[in-house]
């Protein structure tokens, strides 16, 4: 899966609103950086839709802290977006061997 690859910080409290707002789709490669005040750790998690009208679904997908560096989950994007949520998809098969 190839795309953009984009980096969000957010030190706001509301961050429900901005991602109302952005054009996310599946294959998005949105990166959410929130770091916490107390423990200085950095919590990043991916942003993407399932489709267009889905609600926006923001998933753990690393993390970083001076204590133990950068710890990220061993799976590929397509594994970690294994489930659509019921999207029914509609396919067809055409044969062009003749």
């Amino acid at each position: 899966m190839k795309s953009n690859r984009y980096f969000l910080v957010d030190n706001s409290d509301n961050i429900s609103n901005l991602m109302a707002s952005l054009s996310i789709t599946f294959e998005s490669q949105l990166y959410l950086y929130i770091k916490d005040p107390a423990s200085g750790i950095v919590n990043i998690s991916e942003v993407y839709k399932i489709e267009e009208k889905a609600p926006t679904t923001i998933s753990a997908w690393s993390s970083w802290s001076k204590k133990f560096g950068f710890l990220s989950s061993p799976l590929s994007v397509l594994e970690r977006r294994n489930n659509l949520k019921g999207l029914v998809l509609s396919i067809a098969a055409v044969d062009v061997s003749s």
